[in-house]
This record gives structure tokens, C-alpha cells and sequence, in this order.
């Protein structure tokens, strides 16, 4: 698998994952329909449906959200420098932290991976075992999908990708890494979880595409919608927590939020277009003479706009978040190297 298909399956998977597990939820709870028994680890399932929420997990929240990302960060150093490896002066030629350039900017990380991933902190976290966690949760939304009647016969070209030119894989020593990003405005774990946001939407922005079919072309604005919205309902937490931000922390988030197209995104009617989408009570959206509900009618009736202009706005927030974070992102501390400068081939 390339570069380009790693990181564009891997954002799809983790949002077909989320789609997939709470398709199952609805149809069980509301509907009464029992699906079949599950092809994936449910519990992984969750973790990873969970983490396209970021900080917005109602469970964990910020606070827990980072604690994740301190565990995961550990685990994944135990992994490449082990308690009992051997020749320890040679620990300044190893390397514990991966990261996937595009355009030189990040869009992944092993560690952000396994985030996305639902993978826990407790596993043993071998970069080798990422392709079954991928070729398990992909099962089940492959089963889902049959189960609700998807043509399993039709050909689709999914995810767009791009150049693997354009795409690098670098290595890095963690800390070393996480100190250089954000204007080392954040802790490690706080660093780590920034990372992967960033990562999300700016692969969201230039993947989250399709020139398939009207069906694909849907998937793909609801990523990119779903993605961006999350995003920014982290951002948000993270903007009102005190002690998080450093003063030029502030100023960025500030001009991050203060986007036109970012503020009407965060409005009542796009809240409830989420929730429609996300969780698919669309009960309450009127069917169409033709008998069928088409996602142009359920953005008009919560948003009450134009879909054509509402896909404008969501594009134009993708854009600049994406835009904002990865400047955010490679902007070093005063007096640092920046990122690139500590990377390495693998």
C-alpha cells in the first residue's frame, strides 16, 4: 500500500467506522432491528467511532482526551526502546515517532494512527499490527453496508488520493518532535492530540473527495462536514479551558474561529445537520413526492439555506481551518529549528 492509499483509507475507515457503528445503534434502539453479530471488536469499534469526536468525547473530554494521548505516546515509546534492549548508546540513531508528510506538511502520525485507529494503550503497539486493526473495522462496515442493502456488486472508486511523490514518510524522536510544533505552545500529550487534528482536517480537505458517483459524492461532504465539525467543537473546548493556551496560543485560535464561514458552521441549524447526519434521526425531514429523502433535503430542512451554498460554507471552514492549523502547526518556539529540522529518513 502507498503513501497516498494509507493515509486515504485510514481517515475513511475511521469515519465509515463511525458511520457503520452508529447506523447499527440506530437500528437497534430505535427501530428494533437487531444486526447482526458484529464482524469487528466491538470495543475497538467504539474507541475508534469515539475518536473522531477529539475532545468532544462526552466521556473523556479534553482532560481525558490528552491522557489517552500521554498513554498512547508511552506505549509507543516502550515499544521502539524497550526496557531490555540492547547497545543503548546507540539510542540516538533510533527513532519512536513516524510521521507522513504531504506538501512537507503533517497529516498522520503511528501514534495519531492509532488514535484514530480505537487502538488502547494497553496493546502492544507494533506499527506491523495497524493493518489488521484497519482490515478488521473495515469488515464490519462492509458487513453494515450489506446489511442495509448497499450493492455489494457496484464498483466505486472511494477516497480520493494523491501523488505518492507528494507524499514522505519521516522519522523523528518524539519529544523532540512535539517540542517544535504549535509554537511550543503545549505539553507532549497535548501536542500529540493537536497533531492529529490537524492531520484529520487537512486530510478531510484534500481526500475527502470523489468524482464516483452522486452517492460517493455525498459520503464525502458529510466527512468533510462531520470532520470539520468536530474539529471545531474541539478547538472551542480547548479555546475555553483555562491553562491550556499560552497567550500566542490564544491569538491563533482566535483567528482560527473568527472565520466568517467557521462562525456560521458553529450555528443552531448546522448543529442540528450534524446530529441528523451523525446519528440519523431523520425522522422528521419530509419525504419527497418520489418517496425518497435525499441529503439535499435534509440540509435544507435543518439548515433552512440552499444545499449548494451550505457545501460552499462547509468548503470554504475546511479550508481555513485546515489552513490555520498547519500554519499553527509548523510555527517553532522561539529560538527552535522547526519541525523539519528534526526529522529524519527512516
Amino acid at each position: 500500500m502507498q503513501p497516498g492509499d494509507t493515509t486515504s483509507r485510514l481517515s475513511f475507515v475511521q469515519y465509515g467506522a463511525m458511520a457503520a457503528y452508529e447506523s447499527r445503534i440506530f437500528f437497534e434502539q430505535q427501530v428494533g432491528i437487531l444486526p447482526p453479530p458484529p464482524m469487528w471488536d466491538p470495543a475497538m469499534a467504539a474507541a475508534a467511532r469515539h475518536a473522531g469526536k477529539f475532545f468532544e468525547d462526552t466521556h473523556r473530554h479534553l482532560d481525558g482526551v490528552v491522557d489517552y494521548f500521554a498513554r498512547l505516546v508511552e506505549a509507543n515509546h516502550e515499544f521502539f526502546f524497550p526496557k531490555s534492549r540492547p547497545a543503548r548508546w546507540l539510542d540516538g540513531l533510533r527513532s519512536d515517532l513516524a510521521i507522513l508528510l504531504l506538501d512537507s506538511t503533517p497529516v498522520l502520525t503511528n501514534v495519531g494512527g492509532y488514535f484514530l485507529l480505537g487502538v488502547a494503550p494497553s496493546v502492544r503497539l507494533d506499527v506491523s499490527a495497524a493493518g489488521p486493526h484497519v482490515r478488521d473495522l473495515a469488515a464490519g462496515i462492509g458487513q453494515t453496508a450489506r446489511w442495509l442493502g448497499f450493492d455489494s456488486s457496484a464498483t466505486h472508486t472511494g477516497p480520493v488520493t494523491v501523488e505518492e511523490s507528494r507524499l514522505v514518510w519521516r522519522d523523528a524522536d518524539t519529544q523532540q518532535a512535539l517540542a517544535m510544533v504549535f509554537g511550543g505552545a503545549f505539553e507532549p500529550s497535548l501536542a500529540m492530540a493537536m497533531m492529529t487534528i490537524q492531520g484529520a482536517v487537512s486530510s478531510a480537505h484534500r481526500m475527502a473527495r470523489s468524482g464516483c458517483c452522486a452517492g460517493c459524492n455525498a459520503a464525502a461532504f458529510k466527512q468533510r462536514f462531520l470532520v470539520t465539525y468536530q474539529v471545531l467543537l474541539s478547538l472551542q473546548q480547548l479555546h475555553e479551558t483555562d491553562g491550556r493556551l499560552t497567550s500566542h496560543g490564544q491569538l491563533r485560535l482566535d483567528a482560527i474561529l473568527a472565520s466568517a464561514p467557521v462562525r456560521e458552521l458553529q450555528s443552531r441549524g448546522y448543529r442540528r445537520l450534524r446530529n441528523g447526519l451523525l446519528h440519523l434521526g431523520l425522522g422528521d425531514v419530509p419525504v419527497g413526492t418520489d418517496g425518497v429523502v435525499t441529503l439535499r433535503d435534509v440540509i435544507f430542512h435543518y439548515t433552512g439555506v440552499d444545499p449548494d451554498n451550505v457545501v460552499a460554507v462547509v468548503d470554504e471552514a475546511v479550508d481555513d481551518v485546515r489552513r490555520g492549523l498547519e500554519d499553527w502547526c509548523l510555527t517553532p518556539p522561539p529560538g527552535g529549528t522547526g519541525l523539519t529540522r528534526v526529522l529524519r529518513k527512516p
